[in-house]
């Protein structure tokens, strides 16, 4: 499997969890994203990376994704433990993914694509940073789904959901 298949096959895959350009995406993108819809309003400014609000996720979306990102990197690593049922997110996994990029030195960083369910709750809601998706009530309790940018991604993901099924 060369290495533009399998980026090729992983963008694919994890396009409906992200906001902003798979390949692009960090959090100061949703953070620049915040700023400039702040100032816009003339509100205080939001940031992500910070817990000053979650991105909520459709469950059924996110487990699909999951579920088939987690099947190709058990492809290219052999790793086991990737198929188990209710994968703990903050789990062990990360560490084998990290410890199968380090080991085979892959231009693919699995871990790095890996971090973004990290960033994920047990209620779907996707925090700035791994922090805040596990100590819950360290982040805001606000949705940021209705900030424009965001509800419109959001939205076309929706619609490429339904026109799959």
């Amino acid at each position: 499997m060369s290495e533009i298949t399998i980026k090729n096959r992983i963008e694919q895959i994890l396009t409906p969890i992200f906001i902003i350009d798979l390949f692009d995406l960090i959090d100061d993108d949703i953070d620049s994203l915040l700023c400039q819809y702040c100032n816009q309003q003339k509100i205080d400014v939001i940031s992500f990376s910070r817990g000053d609000g979650y991105i909520q996720h459709n469950k059924l979306v996110l487990d699909r994704v999951q579920s088939e990102f987690l099947k190709v990197c058990h492809e290219i690593t052999g790793i086991e433990a990737l198929l188990e049922p209710n994968i703990n997110r903050q789990g062990i996994i990360g560490r084998y993914l990290d410890d199968y990029h380090n080991g085979q030195d892959k231009d693919v960083n699995l871990y790095h694509y890996w971090n973004k369910f990290m960033c994920i709750d047990n209620k779907y809601r996707e925090w700035g940073q791994p922090y805040f998706a596990f100590t819950e009530g360290k982040g805001s309790n606000r949705s940021l789904n209705d900030i424009p940018i965001i509800k419109e991604r959001l939205r076309s993901i929706q619609l490429d959901e339904l026109f799959k099924q």
